[in-house]
């Protein structure tokens, strides 16, 4: 059994992630329904873009049970998706320009990633960028969810 970093955050149940959809360069992504796991990033971000292509597998691999979600906080989506194209992401994608969400939620920096329940509230928090063990770890809570 893996360990999760120290990074991770156990939430108290119920806490409501602070939105209940977030809007994308082409689609709007709800938050709700099914567990989702929330990544904050930025085109800037060194240790976000390692971490980005871990969560795009993530996402092609829970598709129909969970979501996973990237936001970029960039002030321009440009950037943003300069990195996209360059990492050959499918996963949904978001943007938040005034970083608002993370800031709402006292992110700790970035990366931040947030695991919620199908009704939207926060697991857990993570505040650092997570290797391919703990996104495996993530992906075992996230079926947990999903089998709840």
């Amino acid at each position: 059994m893996l360990i999760l970093s120290c990074f991770w955050l156990a939430r108290a149940s119920g806490v409501p992630f602070p939105a209940s959809s977030v809007h994308g360069p082409t689609e709007t992504v709800e938050l709700r329904g099914q567990p989702t796991v929330v990544n904050f990033w930025a085109s800037w971000c060194a240790p976000c873009l390692a971490e980005l292509p871990l969560f795009d597998q993530l996402s092609s691999r829970l598709v129909g049970l969970a979501k996973v979600v990237a936001i970029s906080v960039d002030s321009q989506w440009g950037p943003a998706q300069g990195v996209v194209t360059r990492l050959r992401l499918t996963l949904p994608l978001a943007h938040d320009p005034t970083a608002a969400l993370p800031r709402a939620l006292d992110a700790r920096g970035l990366p931040a990633t947030y695991l919620l329940d199908a009704d939207g509230n926060i697991v857990r928090a993570h505040f650092a960028a997570l290797t391919a063990p703990e996104v495996a770890t993530l992906e075992s809570e996230v079926l947990g969810l999903v089998a709840r």
